[in-house]
């Protein structure tokens, strides 16, 4: 699990280097998905797969528990986080590829995903960790991960169920940062919909 977990995080920080100038998009371009998994988890899954931890009998009886994000979530019902997490106390971003190969190797979950976004450095808010930066036309951009956008709730309503609303219910996640026509087409797409 490690070796393969390691190779994915590799072949990202080969695929988007730190450049010293500050000019690159560690976390990818805009547009990037990133999962937010439970810090204790993680660490716990760290120490699990260095095999130094225990002898060959205590390893082979114990396992890992099932991934456990809802302590990151705010009671709100929808996949918000909780406001005040911090990065490596509170929780840790995977790649997809991590996620997905975690999630099938423990289960567990909610899955909780953001993405990389576009802001000006002067509309900085609730991003407190490892920002990049890139220079275009003297504007200065950071790039980073989008951890609380707002929440759009969708519901189904139809010539069937006469304009009431019908029992279905789904929560898009929409960027703070990003101008009014791409949410739009965010919220298009997340709906299967052609913007």
């Amino acid at each position: 699990e490690r070796a393969l977990v390691g190779e994915i995080k590799r072949r990202h920080r080969y695929r988007y280097p730190r450049k010293k100038d500050g000019s690159s998009q560690p976390r990818g371009p805009s547009g990037t998905l990133w999962h937010v998994i439970n810090a204790e988890w993680w660490r716990t899954w760290e120490h699990f797969t260095e095999g130094k931890v225990w002898d060959d009998n205590a390893a082979r009886n114990y396992s890992m528990g099932k991934i456990d994000n809802n302590m990151l979530l705010s009671d709100e019902g929808i996949l918000s986080l909780k406001q005040g997490l911090r990065w490596h106390r509170d929780f840790e971003l995977v790649e997809p590829l991590v996620w997905s190969a975690l999630q099938a190797w423990h289960d567990g979950g909610p899955p909780i995903v953001r993405s990389v976004v576009p802001f000006h450095s002067n509309k900085r808010i609730d991003m407190s960790y490892s920002p990049s930066k890139s220079g275009a036309n003297n504007v200065e951009v950071e790039y980073d991960v989008e951890l609380y956008p707002l929440f759009a709730t969708v519901f189904l309503c139809d010539k069937v169920s006469r304009g009431e609303p019908r029992p279905f219910q789904q929560f898009v996640p929409l960027s703070r940062y990003l101008p009014l026509a791409d949410l739009v087409d965010t919220l298009s797409v997340g709906l299967g919909r052609d913007p």
